[in-house]
């Protein structure tokens, strides 16, 4: 029985230490963020705004009423 008990122990300490040492050597070269490629755009310009016709604001403000009068 108290040779089973040890046989049992040194095999819990065995997988205990493979596992510590799977757990501390399997990430070692992770790269966080993604290498950029050479020549890409690295800035971008957002179009100027154009102001909006009468007719967007109407069909704006027409959804807008509709969804006051839905939303209650």
């Amino acid at each position: 029985m108290k040779n089973e008990r040890r046989i049992m122990k040194r095999l819990l300490y065995i997988a205990m230490t493979a596992m510590a040492v799977a757990v501390t050597t399997a990430c070692k070269n992770v790269d966080e963020e993604p290498h950029i490629n050479q020549g890409y755009a690295t800035s971008y310009r957002v179009p100027d705004a154009e102001p909006m016709t009468a007719e967007d604001s109407a069909i704006v403000a027409a959804q807008q009423l509709e969804y006051d009068t839905n939303a209650k």
